[in-house]
């Protein structure tokens, strides 16, 4: 393992708050679950867009039983418009719904420790190696609608400041800090929220 601590089994995958942590010896990947729930309307559109399809096909071979010649005039936009449609539609919701699919799978934020390189990475962009780390910060905040949350945030680079997760539950939060600044090898400190305005 190359100097790295041992990782006991069990450990690796687990989900922590509304997070999925995955860790193995070189890596700490954090990925926020509930961001991958498809959404209601989305869910209708393509259930309508389905149910149309099927109409049209429905359509083009009524339309079809009109002329005997030629299989290949099934599909003419002069002769039957609704096959023409119908493949037209088909190819369309083809390809359509698996991006669709693959993009609200997609988590909102991925943010990768690496051992290895010695980096922090979110979706794939570099926030700072590791040299520049200085603290997990905990921090008390106020929601939309009044509720207390906690802010579990990775400070870096002389007070910059990259979000990790809010949760709110403090055991939750602060075992998600634990589990960064066992990995990484940082403090964690609980910090005063700014004073509202």
């Amino acid at each position: 393992m190359n100097g790295a601590e041992p990782v006991p089994r069990g450990y690796l995958d687990r989900q922590i708050g509304r997070n999925r942590v995955d860790r193995d010896a070189a890596h700490l990947v954090i990925r926020a679950i509930d961001a991958n729930a498809l959404p209601v309307h989305g869910c209708m559109f393509v259930v309508f867009g389905m149910a149309c399809i099927l109409s049209l096909g429905l359509l083009a071979m009524v339309s079809e039983r009109r002329y005997d010649d030629t299989t290949l005039g099934f599909f003419m936009p002069k002769r039957n418009h609704f096959g023409f449609l119908w493949m037209v539609s088909t190819a369309a919701m083809v390809v359509f719904l698996p991006w669709w699919i693959r993009r609200w799978h997609r988590p909102a934020s991925v943010i990768d420790f690496s051992r290895p390189e010695r980096m922090v990475r979110r979706s794939g962009r570099v926030v700072a190696p590791f040299s520049r780390l200085e603290c997990i910060a905990l921090r008390e905040i106020v929601d939309p609608d009044g509720a207390y949350l906690v802010r579990v945030s990775l400070w870096h680079t002389d007070g910059m400041e990259c979000d990790l997760a809010e949760e709110y539950e403090e055991s939750t939060a602060r075992e998600l800090a634990t589990e960064v600044a066992t990995f990484a090898g940082l403090p964690v400190r609980w910090v005063e929220s700014p004073p509202a305005v």
